[in-house]
């Protein structure tokens, strides 16, 4: 069992926000949420902009956060509607959406397109798309540095999964991730204990080259090299010898 295998579903605070959203999703769609999402921002007292690169962070969820009201729909359309006017709804397909960055900051609801299509990317074959009905709902800092297009995008993820039955799925889908990256941890492991003994080999070799070539060195301390005495047939190499060391006052006998 891991951390990961019950995802909590709890009842939101009695706060006037979440009853002001539950009104607003009533007053737009004439039908109340079927359930609501909440993902708070966060800061990093540790560790700006690391995270995504694999190092340690010390973060700490805020109060400010993400409300998303939901309804589950069968015309597969998905309808997003946000709080603040000054972002605009947006409407489409949600099995048929295209999710294109143009020029300056993407809108607010392109953020919410990608967490419901990284679900919807890994949903098993037999799960049915279903459309939403969605009114989003925030008030984490906007380019503050508190994750507020982080908490959206996870906000949309989790009321995809959870639409769509799929919470078990991501839970069991990040169990196996859990022990493939334990598997890879330990293949890891090995690699680096033969790499290890693989350099500890190469030296060991290098060293024995080493010894190798100062025998041979000490081998042939006494030699003598004799270098150019023109080859001639039929010569008597071992008189040559014997007159090249009486010449250098070395007698050399047979």
């Amino acid at each position: 069992m891991t951390g990961f295998d019950v995802v909590p579903v709890r009842e939101l605070p009695d706060s006037s926000r979440c009853k002001e959203l539950i009104n607003v999703f009533t007053n737009i769609y004439k039908n109340k949420p079927s359930f609501c999402v909440r993902v708070p921002g966060r800061v990093n007292l540790i560790g700006e902009h690391i995270d995504y690169c694999g190092y340690s962070v010390c973060p700490m969820a805020l109060d400010q956060d993400i409300l998303v009201a939901v309804s589950v729909q069968n015309d597969k359309k998905l309808q997003l509607h946000n709080t603040d006017p000054k972002f605009e709804d947006f409407e489409c397909e949600i099995d048929n959406f295209e999710i294109s960055l143009g020029e300056g900051a993407p809108q607010w609801y392109k953020y919410f397109l990608c967490g419901v299509k990284g679900i919807l990317d890994t949903l098993p074959n037999e799960i049915e798309t279903k459309g939403l009905k969605l009114v989003v709902s925030g008030n984490v800092p906007l380019r503050a540095g508190l994750s507020s297009s982080s908490a959206l995008v996870s906000a949309a993820a989790l009321a995809t999964a959870h639409s769509h039955g799929s919470v078990n799925f991501c839970s069991d889908s990040i169990t196996t991730f859990e022990n493939t990256i334990s598997t890879l941890t330990n293949k890891i492991k090995e690699i680096e204990k033969l790499t290890k003994e693989n350099l500890n080999l190469r030296d060991e070799v290098k060293f024995l080259n080493s010894r190798v070539d100062t025998l041979e060195q000490q081998l042939r301390a006494n030699d003598v090299e004799i270098c150019g005495v023109p080859f001639k047939d039929n010569e008597n190499v071992l008189k040559i010898v014997s007159e090249i060391g009486s010449a250098i006052d070395l007698p050399i006998t047979e």
